[in-house]
C-alpha cells in the first residue's frame, strides 16, 4: 500500500527515537567505564593535569632523596628499652600474624620488643599537676606602625589601640612569671611504677600556648566584659590549630614546631610588629623592675637599657641565624660591578646599551648566584627549591640586621664607659630553654585596648598533653586525660589594674605654695608627647587657674586638665638644702568630672615618668647620631666643601 501525504521523519519517527536513546545508553556506558579523572594521595586530579601532579610528586621525592633522612637509629633514640634485643625482635617479625587455632588472648607482639615493659602494662600513672603563673602589673608601650606592614596586614587597623587618623598606637604589655623548670619535674614525677614514659612527650616541655585574659574594670568598681587578648597579625601560633580536631599528625607537627627555640621563644615571648622606634623591649620584661635605680642619671638609664636591648637582639639573632645555617652576605651587588667593569673593558671604555647591564643576568639580585654560601648547595637552576631561595634572603636580611645591631652595641658600650658606669654582662646569655628556666618570663600585646579605659590581667599556660594518642594503655579511670591536645596550668590570680595613658602625658614634678607673680601658688609640670613617631619633653611653670598644656603644642586638647589649687602640706620635707614648704597640686579635668591630688615627690619617682625619660634620651641620642654621621657622609664626599676653621676666624 502506497503511503500518501506522509512525510519522511513520520515514516522513520521511531528508528530516530531509537538511535538517540542508543547514543545516550552508550556515552553513559563509556563515562562510567572510562575515567576521566584518576586519584593522587587521596585526591581527583583531572587527566589533563595529571602530568603536572606527576611532576610535582618527582619533585617533592627527588627533594627528600638529595637532602637524606633521618637514620633509623637516631628517629628510635630515647624510645628503645636500654636492653633492646634485635635478634627477638627479627624472631618475631617473621612469625604468623594470626595464630592457627581460637583466638587467645590479644598481648603485644612486635611492641614488646620495641616498647620499654612498663608502657605495655595497665596501670595507674603519675597525673601532673602544674602551679598557677605569678601576674606582674601590665606595662604601656607607645609607638608608631611600619606603614609598610600595615599596608601588607590591613586587618592591623581595626585593633583599638590603633589610631584612626595615624600609625600611631599604645597598646598593653600584660606578663606573668613561670616556674618552667618546676612544671618539668612535675611532668617527670612519680614514682617508677606511676611515671610517664619519657617518649610519650619526648621528654621536653612543649608550652603550646599562652591565653592572657582581659577584663575592663567599670568607674565604678565593677567588673566590665571579658576577652581573650589576640595573637598579633602575621605572629607565629598554634592556637588556631589546636582549637581544631587534633591528631597525631598535628601532634608530630607540634614537636617538630617546639623543638625550633626559636618558634618555642614566638608563643611566649613574642615579638611586636615593626614599628619606627621599636620601643618595645624584650629586654626590658626580663629585668627585675626592682633593680632599676630611679636615681641614677637619665642619659645611663637609657643607655643601660639601650645596651640590654641590642645584646638580647644581637643573642637572639644568633640563635636564629645558626638554626637556619649561619649568617649570610648579600654580594650581588659586587657582582654586578665586577660585571659592569669588565663590559666596560670589553668595550673599550664605553658602555653603551640602554644603561641596565646586569639587571636581567641569571643569578642577579636576592636569591640569586651571587650569593655565597647558605642553603641549596649553590644550586641557582630555574628549579631552585622556592623555600630554598626564600631562607636565602631571610638570612641576607637577618645578616644585616645582626651587624647593624652589633654596630649599636659596641656604641653604647662605648658612651657608657665614656660616662663612668660599668658595662653589665647579660645574665641570660644561655640557650632559650624553657624547662630549665626557674623563672620564665611569659607576655603578649593586647591592641584591644582602649586609652583612657581600665584593664587586669589573668593567663593559663597550655602545655602538651603526655597522654594524648595514649587512651588505649589507659586504665577507665584515667582514659578521659587522653581526650584534650593540651594540659593547662590553674588560672592565675589578677594583675593589678592599669589605665591606658593617652599619647600624652604631664606630671607635676615641683610645687611651691604662696609663689609666682599672683602669690597663689605654683608648680613645674612636665609634659611629654608623642606623634608620628617623636617622644619629646616640654616643661613649663603654671599656676592655679592655667590649662595643664605648652603654647608649642597641641597637648593642651590631649590633657584636657587644668590647676586648680596649690596647697602647702607640712608632712612632705623636700631635704637636702632646700627649706621651701612643700606642696600638693590639686588639678581638673576640663569637663569639670575629674579632681585629682598629684603630689610631686611622688611624680618624680612614677615609673611612667622614667620610661618617657628614657625614651626621650634615647630619641634625643639617635638624632645626634644621624645628624653626625650625615655631617660625616657630607664632609667625606668628592668634592664637598672643606670644613670651616673653628674659633674667631670661622665666625
Amino acid at each position: 500500500m502506497k503511503n500518501k501525504g506522509i512525510s519522511y521523519f513520520e515514516q522513520h519517527v521511531e528508528k530516530f527515537v531509537l538511535g538517540a536513546a542508543g547514543v545516550v545508553f552508550f556515552s553513559v556506558l563509556v563515562w562510567q567505564l572510562i575515567p576521566t579523572t584518576v586519584k593522587v594521595d587521596g585526591k581527583d586530579v583531572a587527566l589533563g593535569d595529571l602530568d603536572r601532579e606527576i611532576s610535582t610528586k618527582t619533585d617533592m621525592l627527588k627533594r627528600k632523596l638529595e637532602s637524606g633522612g633521618t637514620p633509623l637509629s637516631e628517629q628510635l633514640k630515647g624510645k628503645l628499652p636500654p636492653k633492646f634485643d634485635a635478634a627477638a625482635f627479627a624472631a618475631k617479625a617473621g612469625e604468623r600474624a594470626l595464630p592457627s587455632g581460637d583466638f587467645p588472648q590479644i598481648e603485644p607482639r612486635l611492641a614488646s620488643a620495641i616498647q620499654p615493659p612498663d608502657v605495655l602494662e595497665s596501670r595507674t600513672y603519675h597525673d601532673p599537676v602544674f602551679a598557677a603563673a605569678t601576674m606582674r602589673t601590665p606595662v604601656q608601650v607607645d609607638d608608631t606602625l611600619d606603614s609598610t606592614f600595615v599596608q601588607a596586614n590591613a586587618k592591623t587597623r581595626e585593633f583599638a589601640a590603633v589610631g584612626k587618623d595615624s600609625f600611631d598606637v599604645s597598646w598593653l604589655v600584660p606578663s606573668a612569671v613561670l616556674d618552667g623548670k618546676a612544671m618539668f619535674a612535675a611532668l617527670r614525677g612519680g614514682t617508677d611504677e606511676t611515671r610517664i614514659p619519657a617518649n610519650w612527650y619526648r621528654d621536653t616541655l612543649f608550652l603550646v600556648d599562652v591565653e592572657f585574659e582581659r577584663q575592663e574594670q567599670l568607674s565604678d568598681g565593677s567588673a566590665g566584659g571579658t576577652a581573650i587578648v589576640d595573637v598579633l597579625p602575621g605572629a607565629f601560633s598554634l592556637r588556631p590549630e589546636i582549637q581544631k580536631d587534633p591528631d597525631t599528625g598535628l601532634r608530630d607537627d607540634v614537636w617538630e614546631s617546639l623543638s625550633n627555640a626559636s618558634n618555642q621563644r614566638s608563643i611566649l615571648q613574642p615579638e611586636f610588629i615593626p614599628t619606627k622606634r621599636s620601643n618595645f623591649s624584650a629586654a626590658s620584661m626580663l629585668s627585675d623592675p626592682s633593680e632599676m635605680d630611679d636615681a641614677e642619671d637619665p642619659q645611663i638609664r637609657s643607655l643601660r637599657k639601650s645596651v640590654a636591648k641590642q645584646a638580647l637582639d644581637v643573642a637572639r639573632l644568633e640563635e636564629e641565624l645558626k638554626e637556619l645555617g649561619g649568617p649570610l652576605e648579600d654580594t650581588s651587588k659586587d657582582d654586578k660591578k665586577r660585571e659592569e667593569e669588565e663590559e666596560e673593558r670589553n668595550s673599550g671604555g664605553s658602555r653603551g646599551g640602554s644603561g641596565n647591564s646586569g639587571q636581567n643576568r641569571p643569578g642577579g639580585g636576592l636569591g640569586g648566584g651571587g650569593l655565597s654560601g647558605g642553603m641549596g648547595g649553590g644550586k641557582n637552576t630555574g628549579g631552585a627549591d622556592p623555600r630554598d631561595e626564600a631562607t636565602k634572603e631571610k638570612r641576607i636580611k637577618l645578616t644585616k640586621t645582626l651587624k647593624s645591631k652589633r654596630a649599636r652595641l659596641e656604641k653604647d658600650q662605648k658612651d657608657l664607659e665614656k660616662l663612668g658606669a660599668t658595662v653589665e654582662a647579660r645574665k641570660d646569655s644561655g640557650p632559650f630553654d624553657p624547662k630549665s628556666d626557674e623563672r620564665l618570663v611569659i607576655w603578649a600585646h593586647d591592641l584591644g585596648v582602649v586609652p583612657g579605659k581600665t584593664y587586669r590581667y589573668r593567663a593559663v599556660v597550655k602545655t602538651y598533653n603526655p597522654f594524648f594518642t595514649y587512651m588505649g594503655v589507659l586504665e577507665d579511670p584515667q582514659k578521659d586525660l587522653a581526650r584534650p591536645f593540651t594540659k593547662s596550668t590553674p588560672v592565675s590570680d589578677w594583675s593589678d589594674p592599669v589605665t591606658v595613658q593617652p599619647r600624652v602625658a604631664f606630671f607635676v614634678t615641683d610645687a611651691v605654695p604662696a609663689d609666682g607673680r599672683l602669690g597663689i601658688g605654683q608648680a613645674s609640670v612636665e609634659i611629654y608627647t608623642y606623634k608620628d613617631g617623636e617622644r619629646r619633653v616640654e616643661r613649663v611653670t603654671l599656676q592655679p587657674g592655667d590649662a595643664i598644656a605648652s603654647p608649642s603644642s597641641d597637648s593642651q586638647a590631649a590633657t584636657r586638665y587644668f590647676i586648680v589649687d596649690v596647697v602647702a602640706d607640712p608632712t612632705i620635707e623636700r631635704g637636702g638644702t632646700d627649706r621651701r614648704p612643700s606642696a600638693i597640686v590639686v588639678i581638673q579635668s576640663s569637663d569639670k568630672r575629674r579632681y585629682e591630688v598629684r603630689v610631686p615627690a611622688s611624680e618624680v619617682r612614677n615609673d611612667r615618668r622614667i620610661n618617657l625619660q628614657d625614651e626621650v634620651e634615647l630619641a634625643r641620642a639617635e638624632r645626634e647620631g644621624q645628624k653626625a654621621g650625615a655631617e660625616g657622609d657630607a664632609e667625606d664626599a668628592p668634592g664637598a666643601p672643606a670644613a670651616p676653621p673653628r674659633g674667631p676666624a670661622g665666625r
